[in-house]
């Protein structure tokens, strides 16, 4: 009886210790994934173009969007899944915000939003 109390130990302390060993890593990653989109979107913009984004760049929201709503295209489909990045300027009453989109899995610039 003290065996099989033992054996059913072991197993259950087997089955909680190893079902979120992957748990931090893939916390880790959304963490850093958008900042790095975000970073890729940022420098890609002229000087001019940043002095104009209204808040923090760093902040900024990044959405996800497939390939076929990009509305101007800067190369061939890379990939379904793309991230878009919004900045905000103080010329959105008039042109619009600035949107870029980025691939998630190299941080290439693949398309923008056409502002007015």
């Amino acid at each position: 009886m003290k065996l099989k109390v033992i054996i059913v130990f072991c197993l259950a302390l087997v089955i909680f210790s190893t079902s979120g060993a992957d748990r931090p890593l893939v916390q880790k990653a959304e963490v850093y994934e958008p900042m790095k989109i975000r970073s890729a979107a940022y420098h890609s913009l002229s000087e001019a173009e940043q002095s104009t984004i209204v808040g923090d760049w760093k902040q900024t929201e990044v959405k996800m969007f497939k390939w076929v709503e990009i509305p101007f295209k800067r190369q061939k489909e890379v990939s379904e899944d793309v991230k878009q990045v919004v900045f905000k300027t103080k010329y959105d009453a008039l042109l619009g915000p600035i949107g870029i989109y980025v691939d998630p899995s190299t941080q290439l610039i693949i398309g923008y939003d056409l502002r007015d």
